[in-house]
């Protein structure tokens, strides 16, 4: 939903809260469901509190209607709940919650989609407070739950796969990620055609990945041909997403992240010219999302300074 919806959608959502109130009772699962898109409007104007009120609500109708802990009232509602907890740090509170709608999960069906999902959000969770080896075991028993509800090669698996490479690099395993970051590329290739934004976004996280690798690399350890020199392996991919994003019109702070990255490497590389062109597009894109005089512009113009000292 683009961001100018939202003030037309929000009153929209109450009116249609209301009748159903009305119409149903304020105990109806219309009434939770409404009370969902209302604290997915908010989380994603970042009214969190107002996100988790309308959550909790929902929530307490779903347990009114279906018992404490019934499984029934392992919904999207509570899934929510979580990753909301998640983006505001609260991950002692985002840990308990999932860890008990997985509880609730298991006793149905432990080998189900959502069994995994939750398991996967829990991970992300223990991987934030640096817990990492029970996060990765968490993500490889998501991912495979995934792969044998969906296929090996199908989209669902993509998430997975993103997460067990995020928790392996927290840890510095950067060898080990790269693998799957190149099956999440193919298999969004697959699933969504080559100039699709899935593409472009599982093209991003694998440069990433040799992009930060670059500054932490062990001479003493034998790298394979991308990670031995990782911004010419970075390079092409960042250059195929950008043209995607761009094209799409879409992914907008991961197209700022990817001019910038590309940016760098030009800089690096003392190809000055491309890097000016790169930076000012990436200024422009920030310019555009920040606003003029926000902080995090000053590395891009401290960049665009000392390349024009040099030219």
């Amino acid at each position: 939903m683009a961001t100018y919806s939202f003030a037309a959608a929000e009153p929209l959502i109450h009116r249609m809260l209301q009748l159903q109130e009305q119409t149903l009772g304020p105990d109806a699962p219309d009434v939770a469901r409404s009370l969902n898109c209302l604290a997915r409007l908010c989380t994603d104007l970042s009214r969190y509190e107002d996100a988790e009120k309308y959550l909790l609500r929902a929530w307490a109708i779903h347990e009114r209607a279906f018992g404490k802990d019934a499984p029934e009232t392992v919904t999207s509602v509570q899934e929510d709940l979580g990753l909301l907890y998640i983006d505001l740090k609260r991950y002692t509170d985002a840990e308990k919650h999932f860890r008990h709608l997985l509880a609730i999960e298991q006793k149905t069906d432990p080998e189900s989609p959502r069994a995994a999902r939750i398991s996967s959000n829990l991970g992300t969770v223990l991987s934030h407070q640096s817990n990492y080896k029970e996060s990765e075991s968490i993500q490889r028993r998501a991912l495979a739950i995934t792969e044998r509800n969906f296929g090996p090669d199908q989209p669902e698996v993509v998430v997975c796969l993103n997460r067990l490479a995020s928790v392996l690099q927290d840890q510095g395993r950067d060898r080990d990620a790269e693998p799957l970051l190149r099956r999440a590329v193919e298999v969004s290739e697959k699933a969504y055609g080559p100039a699709h934004l899935e593409v472009a976004e599982a093209l991003c996280i694998l440069a990433f990945l040799y992009a930060n690798h670059s500054y932490e690399a062990d001479p003493a350890q034998p790298d394979s041909q991308a990670f031995a020199n990782p911004e010419a392996a970075a390079e092409p991919l960042l250059l195929r997403a950008i043209d995607i994003m761009e094209r799409s019109s879409g992914h907008p702070v991961f197209l700022s992240t990817s001019l910038i990255i590309l940016g760098n490497i030009y800089l690096m590389s003392k190809r000055d010219d491309e890097a000016y062109g790169v930076i000012i597009r990436a200024l422009d894109r920030q310019e555009q999302e920040l606003g003029p005089n926000n902080t995090e512009i000053l590395e891009q113009l401290k960049d665009l300074m000392g390349i024009c000292v040099r030219l």
